[in-house]
């Protein structure tokens, strides 16, 4: 009988396992997300006209940007870290390398249900946020339904990853104790 995994592995995985995959350094795939983030968010001011094209915005746009990659590399480094460690461990206990494997995958892996219900959740909220608090995306001066679509897809999806490095934080803590 193969190896059966718990549980499928989450979306942020397979997004993780492709950055990890890429023919570049991991450290110029996060650096190359932050400056698409950066961009995004300048585009939806040029768009809108708040900001001439090509312009600079504030600080803040560059700042909002820094959002976009936290949790990435977050989770990227629990995950090395967890393999790391195992790795080290495992020429201890040679005999358990079952065991340790599973730790492994149950370390570095998040499940999809959880990933899921993370994600669905922060898309409520921010949501709900736009929907019920007006002044919400007002206080980024901007009025075109495309801009403001930039807005909140790349924030949301910054946001997405807060509840699964903690969640990913914590399971990890809770798995070596």
């Amino acid at each position: 009988m193969p190896n059966q995994k718990p549980y499928a592995p989450s979306w942020t995985n397979h997004f993780l396992d492709w950055l990890n995959s890429l023919p570049i350094p991991i450290w110029l795939s996060i650096a190359l997300i932050y400056l698409l983030a950066v961009i995004a968010f300048h585009s939806a001011y040029w768009i809108d006209g708040a900001l001439p094209f090509g312009a600079l915005g504030s600080a803040e746009l560059l700042v909002n940007g820094v959002w976009s990659i936290i949790g990435i590399a977050f989770l990227l480094f629990l995950n090395r870290s967890a393999t790391a460690a195992i790795d080290k461990f495992s020429v201890l206990v040679p005999q358990r390398m079952k065991d340790l494997e599973m730790l492994r995958y149950q370390m570095t892996t998040i499940p999809s249900r959880v990933a899921l219900a993370f994600t669905v959740l922060m898309i409520l909220l921010v949501g709900g946020a736009v929907y019920f608090d007006p002044t919400f995306l007002g206080s980024y001066g901007l009025s075109n339904p495309i801009s403001i679509a930039i807005m909140l897809s790349v924030g949301t999806f910054s946001y997405v990853f807060a509840p699964l490095m903690i969640y990913q934080g914590i399971r990890q803590l809770v798995l070596v104790t």
